[in-house]
């Protein structure tokens, strides 16, 4: 975890959290531009959605259909036309779920360079699959 980046989120306001029962349920990270891992593509007018991470006493609630529910509503009022986010190439489980929910797969984006700091260290490795979907 970088706390210093979850840190930034909380005081820009793109760093939600889903509270049900006084408990944390879920938790995301909402951002507008994502040159990083989009490069020339991110000049399109898209809301990222990154970390989306559930409690695992709340895991089969849906959160993750409800949080791309509101994305793409809160997109589309914001004049988005796509809602992107990315996971570890490695993740088939995540990947297939994302495609299920509407995602089409964008390709893969490598980082090779591990000496680089200014990327996030969860992105080295096997790479991130990249996904959006239309609003």
């Amino acid at each position: 975890m970088n706390r210093p980046l979850i840190e930034q989120e909380i005081r820009e306001k793109l760093h939600w959290k889903v509270v049900e029962e006084g408990q944390i349920a879920c938790c995301f990270s909402v951002l507008f531009t994502d040159r990083m891992v989009w490069d020339e593509r991110d000049t399109d007018p898209s809301i990222y959605l990154h970390r989306i991470v559930t409690n695992p006493a709340f895991r089969g609630r849906g959160y993750v259909r409800q949080i791309l529910a509101w994305a793409e509503d809160f997109g589309r009022a914001n004049g988005k036309r796509f809602i992107r986010l990315d996971t570890s190439r490695d993740n088939q489980r995540l990947n297939a779920y994302y495609q299920e929910c509407g995602f089409v797969f964008c390709g893969f984006k490598q980082f090779p360079d591990d000496s680089d700091l200014s990327v996030p260290r969860h992105y080295l490795g096997s790479g991130l699959s990249l996904y959006e979907k239309a609003i």
